[in-house]
């Protein structure tokens, strides 16, 4: 199992989306003299030090699937195709995050306020995306090459 390559991959993606999951995604500026807003994929911390729900906790579902995702993905080794089929579930989960989080980012929608500053965090997620994709590449060869030495005995 650990010796495949996508292994590796889908065990660095499921990493990141854990990360992003338990990381701040945002700070959101307050105008007055108070500390800023901190925004995670769950909820917000506001400068009062209370937490409020976020606007962006109904789409940690889609970080919390792909890590689902890539973790079945690992153990499902034996059976490349679904584990090809799990690997683009996880692609899908991850962009359609990815998409979401930049609209949300960049026009305003955050409740506090309306200014916002991604952090390091909301990168992680179009690092795991990356590595999906390697994933299932390494993936489907491992099938084509399987395929080929079928046809040749």
């Amino acid at each position: 199992m650990w010796q495949r390559i996508q292994t590796v991959y889908l065990v660095l993606a499921t990493i990141c989306c854990l990360a992003c999951l338990s990381l701040p995604v945002a700070t959101s500026p307050t105008t007055d003299m108070m500390p800023d807003s901190i925004v995670y994929n769950l909820f917000i911390v506001l400068p009062d030090g209370s937490r409020e729900w976020s606007l962006f906790s109904h789409e940690s579902f889609l970080l919390i699937m792909s890590c689902t995702m890539a973790t079945i993905a690992i153990f499902t080794y034996k059976n490349r195709k679904l584990q090809a089929v799990e690997c683009a579930l996880g692609i899908t989960f991850t962009l359609i995050w990815n998409v979401i989080y930049g609209v949300w980012a960049f026009s305003g929608l955050v409740i506090p306020v309306g200014a916002m500053i991604p952090s390091f965090a909301a990168c992680l997620p179009l690092v795991a995306l990356i590595l999906f994709v390697l994933a299932r590449k390494a993936i489907l060869k491992d099938e084509a090459l399987v395929r080929a030495a079928d046809r040749i005995r």
